[in-house]
């Protein structure tokens, strides 16, 4: 592969990887999926995104009480017998 079209494919996957952790949720667990697809996608691609599998960001307990009262309107203690 000519050297221009990795360094295209480097910095393309590095877009990805920062568009996932910008977006986070459902957007991690997808480049998470595309790091794992060694057998399909170029190396730049999955070693870059591969770090999405240990050193995902993480979303503190007040983050995701937050996402719980904005979607379901209730405290994580009324919509659950323990958390």
């Amino acid at each position: 592969m000519p050297c221009n079209l990795l360094s295209v494919h480097l910095r393309s996957a590095e877009r990805l990887r920062d568009l996932c952790c910008a977006n986070r949720g459902t957007f991690i667990k997808v480049g998470q999926h595309l790091g794992a697809l060694e057998y399909l996608l170029p190396d730049e691609y999955t070693s870059t995104l591969k770090v999405l599998h240990s050193r995902a960001p993480q979303s503190s307990m007040e983050e995701i009480q937050q996402v719980i009262r904005e979607d379901l309107g209730k405290e994580v203690s009324s919509n659950t017998l323990g958390f």
